[in-house]
């Protein structure tokens, strides 16, 4: 395996248990606060079940989207700003009608 490979690997798996680790908290922190389930004497308060996995299966789309209009908003306007340049340096300007 290339170190290019590991390296993504690497950061694809660490991206993943983040990605379950923060569900784990925020569903749990979410049922402390609206249905008061604090669960006295447990020490290990944080499982991981259904309503965990449902909440990672709902983010990451969230995370995909988000990255794809960062992507679009970022290079289209590099692109863009590129292509005026070269439209410029090779001496058609770009008229604004």
């Amino acid at each position: 395996m290339s170190e290019g490979t590991a390296f993504s690997v690497a950061s694809l798996t660490t991206l993943l248990l983040e990605g379950l680790a923060l569900s784990v908290v925020a569903v749990r922190v979410h049922r402390i606060i609206l249905f008061n389930d604090r669960r006295p004497g447990e020490y290990f308060a944080f499982p991981f079940g259904k309503t965990e996995i449902l909440y990672v299966l709902m983010g990451a789309p969230a995370f995909a989207f988000f990255i794809a209009l960062f992507a679009v908003l970022v290079f289209g306007t590099a692109t863009l700003l590129a292509a005026a340049g070269s439209n410029e340096a090779n001496g058609r300007a770009v008229t604004k009608r």
